[in-house]
């Protein structure tokens, strides 16, 4: 193990030992860590190439440990992974974030411990580029030794369930990240553009990305001064702008840094989320965490998400014409954009990551009290 760092002030020492387990969803992982630090014995697992960035998210009450990861096809992980391995078995439970890495979760499977597994998607998206070959294969394998499973939405157990049997599924929401993104200031309330339309993270097929750009057209006929902003990376874009991108359509393709997130969020005024599947997502909580009326697909738990008075609204996916009504009612109506903006903070409130947390730690106690 590198690039230890012992927690300053960790005032819990009697409780069973927990060893979360992250390789992705930095900004997840740091939300929920930060809390559970304070209600378990925790200690956080990243990789030695994450662990700068995972560090300036922890507070210093989180113990930290790199350990050494190199690329999927990089013969050192037979060498790399057993010693990741012996490290997990000194502690009374290991929470895996979903990993996508075949080595680690082929690993994970041989590890006679309890293992409670956050999945944050059941099945692969259409036309996501990113996956590790053989990844969901290996997450399979692992997954029939798990102990117990989290999910996020009550879609996703059942999805989960074909696959697991009779494990015990918890669902406890994505937590709210605003702390991770602008620590304890409050978001901008009002946008610096009022017609810009956010679309945000990456740019893949399943993303709808090309059913936004037909729908801002219309828009655009009711509202001339609208913009599209993309931020994110993708290898779809030809496919989506036919010809040159048009001057409403700001394009950042490429990775976004962390410390450039709350300026897109809070200089948009609408976040877009037009997918054709999900199984739940990081972005639509993100426009929570910045009082920004989403306009969302109703797939997957994003229909969960944006249910009722949660401050989205909600229409039928690949619909360009729901899609750009929607856009057009929150870009021009000062008093429903307000109105939403109060009910996605009272959302914001039923997601806050310490009522995450502490179902988390209950979840642990349940898995580890039917431990053999």
């Amino acid at each position: 193990m590198s690039g230890d760092r012992l927690a300053d002030n960790c005032s819990v020492t009697s409780s069973p030992r927990i060893a979360f387990l992250h390789l992705a969803f930095e900004d997840y992982s740091a939300a929920i860590a930060n809390e559970l630090a304070s209600i378990v014995d925790l200690t956080v697992f990243t990789p030695e190439p994450l662990r700068e960035r995972m560090a300036l998210r922890l507070g210093d009450h989180v113990r930290l440990e790199a350990f050494a990861k190199p690329r999927f096809r990089d013969p050192r992980n037979i060498r790399t992974t057993p010693s990741l391995l012996r490290r997990l078995r000194e502690f009374d439970l290991v929470h895996v974030q979903q990993t996508g890495d075949p080595w680690v979760d082929l690993g994970l499977s041989t590890l006679r411990m309890p293992k409670v597994v956050t999945v944050h998607d059941v099945h692969p998206h259409t036309g996501d580029g990113d996956r590790i070959p053989g990844s969901y294969p290996a997450r399979r394998v692992m997954h029939k030794t798990a102990a117990g499973f989290i999910v996020h939405t009550d879609e996703m157990r059942a999805e989960l369930r074909e696959q697991v049997g009779d494990a015990p599924i918890s669902v406890i929401d994505l937590p709210a990240m605003r702390s991770v993104w602008i620590g304890d200031r409050s978001p901008k309330v009002k946008p610096t553009n009022r017609h810009d339309v956010l679309f945000f993270g990456r740019i893949w097929t399943y993303k709808g990305l090309d059913i936004l750009v037909k729908a801002m057209h219309v828009v655009r006929e009711h509202v001339p001064d609208a913009r599209l902003v993309v931020a994110g990376r993708g290898a779809d874009l030809e496919s989506v702008f036919v010809g040159t991108v048009p001057d409403w359509v700001a394009l950042h393709n490429r990775f976004i840094d962390h410390d450039e997130i709350a300026t897109f969020f809070e200089d948009a005024a609408v976040v877009a989320l037009p997918y054709r599947d999900a199984t739940q997502s990081a972005v639509g909580v993100m426009a929570i965490d910045f009082l920004r009326p989403a306009v969302s697909s109703a797939v997957g738990g994003l229909r969960q998400l944006f249910a009722g008075d949660s401050g989205g609204r909600l229409v039928q996916p690949e619909s360009v014409e729901e899609l750009a009504e929607a856009l057009v009612e929150l870009l021009s109506d000062d008093q429903l954009y307000v109105e939403s903006q109060e009910q996605l903070a009272t959302t914001f409130e039923r997601l806050s990551p310490r009522g995450v947390a502490e179902k988390t730690a209950g979840f642990y106690d349940e898995v580890l009290a039917h431990a053999p």
